[in-house]
């Protein structure tokens, strides 16, 4: 699916007064059914109209105000009015539909978020609506359980978990060392232990908003003796949506210099589900 600002901006003159109407068009291009699919889309804004996303709000095509979280990014020089948001709503559209919605300004009244975040001491637990995902904060384990509830149900039970146990991160690689000599490299040194170990750093929430929210975990592999790659895993959590989408980017901290190296062997991450007749 694609996501396309249909126009940069456009602006209907009243007056002297310039209001902010800019239309965003969402394309099915792959004959897939799509049912509230999360959608991200950048918008551009002239200086000196909005100056907070307070004062947006995006419209269906129908005209109705949507759910959605608008984020700002950056602000001019001079006057700190908005120069680009972001905006994040979920979508829904038939084999290569079609839908056009409208970023506008308005104190219209938005649709309540059924979207919550706990911060515990050791886990972080986000309730979408329909599911709740609870996040571990001292090991990588990206879920440590997803429940999810079915229609009219008021609350979550231990018999709606998806997981057999909790998800993890694996990462075996080696760390070593090489050399240039006469232009080819050779090897000097790698690792035996190939398993490295995670810790987290941080859990942070970098988003809040009341379709979107996004955390963060930092932290660092090693073996016993070496640390060799910070990584930042990023969830993103969707108001009235069980999905959740997942980045993980992993930095070489180069050690000590150049010639050291860690080499991948296999990066995954593990889901263990639960078997159907566990499920109730």
């Amino acid at each position: 699916m694609r996501n396309v600002i249909l126009a940069i901006a456009g602006f209907a003159c009243m007056g002297t007064v310039l209001a902010l109407d800019v239309p965003l068009t969402v394309t099915e291009e792959e004959g897939i059914l799509r049912i509230e699919n999360p959608v991200n889309s950048g918008v551009p804004l002239p200086q000196g109209l909005v100056r907070s996303v307070s004062e947006l709000r995006l419209l269906d095509d129908e005209g109705a105000v949507v759910l959605a979280s608008i984020e700002p990014r950056c602000r001019w020089l001079g006057d700190q009015s908005l120069k680009w948001v972001t905006v994040h709503f979920l979508t829904s559209l038939p084999p290569h539909g079609t839908r056009t919605y409208r970023l506008v300004e308005s104190r219209e009244s938005t649709p309540e978020s059924p979207l919550k975040v706990t911060k515990e001491k050791r886990r972080v637990i986000v309730t979408t609506g329909p599911a709740q995902f609870v996040v571990s904060a001292d090991r990588l384990a990206p879920f440590e359980q997803v429940y999810v509830r079915g229609t009219g149900a008021r609350g979550f039970s231990d018999q709606s978990g998806l997981l057999a146990k909790p998800a993890v991160v694996l990462l075996e690689s080696r760390n070593g060392a090489s050399r240039v000599i006469d232009g080819k490299a050779e090897m000097v040194s790698v690792d035996e232990t190939a398993i490295q170990n995670a810790r987290i750093d941080s859990v942070e929430i970098e988003e809040k908003g009341p379709a979107r929210v996004v955390l963060a975990l930092k932290g660092t592999f090693s073996t016993d003796t070496v640390p060799s790659l910070d990584f930042t895993c990023r969830l993103y959590f969707f108001a009235g949506s069980p999905l959740v989408q997942m980045t993980f980017s992993v930095i070489n901290r180069q050690l000590e210099n150049m010639a050291r190296f860690v080499g991948i062997e296999r990066l995954v991450l593990e889901i263990p589900i639960r078997k159907k007749g566990d499920l109730t």
